[in-house]
């Protein structure tokens, strides 16, 4: 017999002693524990993601019909403004998970990073064009309205009902 042939028999025994052991002893060890070692399921599971996302980064549990139906509370064809800090990363990621949730509604993200150039100036900016404005993890503007809180750092203002 070659050695070729014989290193052949050998790989292919080491790979049938391997099997054996895995059906005898952790295979059983599998089946019995598995079953019970599944995954509870977790509140509204058609929003999971978003609703992870947004309880990492406010707190917040559920919070994804909440804020769809927050949205749907302006006028179709409406722009939501989106207020956040990209070289926040939560604020970034609320400002994605929100303008997400915003559809079919226009968005506007407006990157208020102390950083950015050129640098927006938020009293500049046009509440008047805007159903709502969504505030991640940045201070309100001075004279926009109180909104509800969704979590830490996360507030919604309604601004639609102020203009007739």
């Amino acid at each position: 017999m070659n050695i070729s042939r014989l290193w052949a028999v050998a790989h292919i025994s080491l790979w049938l002693v391997l099997l054996a052991v895995f059906s005898c002893i952790s295979a059983p060890k599998i089946f019995e524990r598995g079953p019970a070692a599944t995954p509870a399921r977790i509140g509204d599971e058609s929003f999971h993601s978003t609703n992870s996302f947004l309880e990492f980064a406010t707190g917040a549990k559920q919070a994804s019909r909440p804020l769809i139906a927050f949205f749907d509370l302006a006028p179709p064809g409406a722009k939501i403004l989106v207020l956040a800090r990209e070289d926040d990363p939560l604020s970034s990621l609320l400002a994605k998970v929100s303008a997400y949730l915003a559809w079919p509604h226009p968005v506007e993200i407006v990157d208020l990073a102390p950083a950015r150039k050129p640098r927006i100036n938020i009293a500049a900016l046009d509440f008047n064009s805007a159903a709502e404005v969504v505030l991640c993890r940045v201070d309100a503007p001075p004279g926009l309205a109180p909104g509800k809180r969704l979590g830490a750092g996360f507030e919604l203002v309604f601004l639609a009902t102020s203009k007739s």
